[in-house]
């Protein structure tokens, strides 16, 4: 829905948007913008994809009910994630993506509420071993400093609905919580 290819820095700035509805929200390809106060959800693929040594700032937003992981960084080509996309995401709230919370490159993660991602029981939210995550909120805990294991205290959880087809993803649909 919204690409950012190239040569984009922290002062292209996406402030303000619900983006929903497409492949991935939001794509930084070799570059680092600031995306800010923005909504990026039901997608049918992850929330924020980054490749190229993406290595933007995610600020004050919300990544939920995407198809994939909340934020997802891919390699152009080969099976390996790219490592050096190096993401600075603060205080934002990730939760209930079928997928990871996180998954792959080298993200900075500071104030923020990661939690119900992922579609199987103990399924981990950020899925890299190479993320700094400092005074965060993380279900099943991850370390770091000032890090906790707490509910959230959502008011109502969004849920998916298998549309009675549990094995079959491609037809599910997300009902809003709050």
């Amino acid at each position: 829905a919204v690409a950012f290819v190239g040569t984009e820095d922290s002062t292209c700035v996406l402030a303000g948007f619900t983006v929903m509805g497409r492949e991935c929200g939001v794509e930084c390809a070799g570059s680092s913008p600031t995306v800010a106060h923005c909504v990026l959800m039901g997608s049918e693929g992850p929330g924020l994809v980054l490749f190229d040594h993406s290595a933007p700032v995610l600020s004050h937003c919300i990544v939920s009910a995407n198809a994939g992981a909340g934020l997802m960084m891919w390699p152009r080509t080969g099976g390996r994630y790219t490592l050096y996309n190096e993401p600075l995401i603060v205080n934002c709230t990730i939760a209930q993506n079928q997928g990871a919370g996180i998954d792959g490159g080298m993200p900075v993660v500071a104030d923020c509420i990661i939690c119900c991602n992922g579609i199987g029981a103990g399924d981990p939210q950020i899925q890299t071993d190479r993320s700094t995550v400092t005074f965060s909120d993380v279900q099943g805990g991850f370390p770091g400093e000032g890090n906790i294991d707490a509910d959230p205290c959502f008011a109502r959880m969004g849920s998916w609905d298998s549309n009675g087809t549990p094995d079959d993803p491609n037809d599910d649909f997300w009902i809003a919580g709050d």
